[in-house]
């Protein structure tokens, strides 16, 4: 028996015939605080080479961060957006074993609480905190990937994002009105937005502000077409749930006295109360679709208005670093007409290269640089959906 089939065996005595001892011998404590303690064992045997990945991760965060992947000459920005990319891979390269590893160790120690200091509701929110994190770290890699590759699909769906986090809090809000209600969910869209606004970087988001118009348009339309067809709508839900009063049902029902009864066969008295039925039905449907419409445009807005307000202040800085550095009497440095690039797009990448004596510098930098081939939209496509397919 070599070495390595020596580890296999160790490990599989270790990670699963004495927990499994444990548990069919009914010992939980000893099961919760063995899993812990495996747990911190092996984070503590690989501390080197977390260490090591989690240098890596920094320092290429931090060179991400310094524009050392931004290149004026590269006017799609992919070697900028693949380096974001290839980095955050490093959490979803993480492994969905490690979340197990994550939940088994969350109930370990609630377990492990619970025989300390009983049931308690700090333990319920240890858990629910603990769940949250862990939910957050797991999705964090996967959203930030979605964010740079699908940012239209990403900005669309927030307000799908932020109408889940309203549900969780929904069933506490009863008491509260319905506008009311609406601003809290606003407020959690907002907070969602500037997340996903302040993650982007901001070639994309100009990408972005482009489309936000035909979104906000677009929804504006969709709109006033589904509060105008209420009516069309509500006549079918009527008709489908079978809701107007007849002859049938009056005479089916036997908890009316005989004369309310022949008083209510009446077919001029039917064909009033079928009047109030649709208008009171119109009525709260077209309210809905009012609220949802409402609610829906109102987020794009909010989402909108954020997206423009960070491009604008970027903007202004990018004015004031170029005044500065061509006003100055000391030299401009490529760094600082990188920077300027960023922040302006492509006005201030246009005056840069317009100008010589900034064109020069460029060249001393990039002319080295080689830009990755484009692939064609149908590769990325087919791409794309192996992805979906088969992760």
């Amino acid at each position: 028996m070599n070495t390595k089939q020596k580890n296999s065996l160790i490990n599989i005595f270790l990670f699963l015939f004495i927990p499994y001892f444990l548990f069919i011998k009914e010992y939980f404590t000893f099961v919760s605080l063995y899993v812990v303690l495996l747990t911190a064992w092996v984070l503590f045997f690989n501390r080197s080479l977390i260490k090591k990945h989690l240098q890596k991760f920094i320092s290429t965060q931090s060179d991400i961060k310094k524009l050392r992947y931004h290149f004026i000459k590269d006017l799609g920005k992919s070697i900028d957006c693949q380096s974001r990319l290839s980095n955050i891979s490093v959490l979803n390269n993480i492994g969905m074993i490690s979340y197990i590893v994550g939940l088994l160790n969350i109930a370990a120690i609630s377990s492990l609480l619970t025989k300390v200091i009983g049931e308690s509701k700090i333990i319920g929110l240890f858990n629910y905190i603990s769940i949250l994190l862990l939910l957050i770290f797991i999705l964090w890699g996967w959203l930030c990937s979605l964010a740079f590759k699908y940012t239209t699909v990403f900005y669309c769906t927030i307000p799908l994002i932020s109408l889940f986090v309203y549900s969780i809090f929904e069933p506490y809000l009863n008491w509260v009105q319905i506008p009311i209600k609406l601003c809290i969910y606003l407020f959690i869209t907002g907070i969602c937005y500037i997340f996903g606004v302040l993650i982007l970087p901001l070639h994309i988001l100009r990408k972005l502000n482009t489309k936000t118009v035909i979104i906000s348009a677009i929804l504006t339309i969709l709109s006033t077409v589904l509060v105008q067809s209420s009516s069309l709508f509500t006549s079918m839900i009527i008709n489908e749930q079978e809701m107007l009063l007849t002859k049938e049902m009056i005479q089916q029902d036997t908890s009316f006295p005989k004369e309310i009864i022949n008083f209510l066969q009446n077919e001029d008295v039917i064909s009033i109360i079928n009047h109030f039925i649709k208008k009171e039905v119109t009525s709260e449907f077209t309210g809905a679709i009012s609220l949802l419409s409402a609610g829906i445009t109102l987020s794009f807005l909010i989402g909108g208005l954020l997206v423009t307000l960070r491009l604008s202040n970027a903007k202004k800085k990018a004015k004031a670093t170029l005044y500065t550095a061509l006003i100055g009497n000391s030299n401009i440095e490529y760094n600082c007409l990188v920077k300027c690039a960023y922040l302006g797009g492509d006005e201030y990448e246009n005056i840069i290269v317009s100008n010589p004596n900034l064109l020069k510098i460029v060249k001393q930098y990039e002319t080295t640089i080689i830009l990755p081939p484009k692939i064609p939209y149908r590769i990325r496509l087919k791409k794309t959906l192996l992805n979906i397919i088969w992760p």
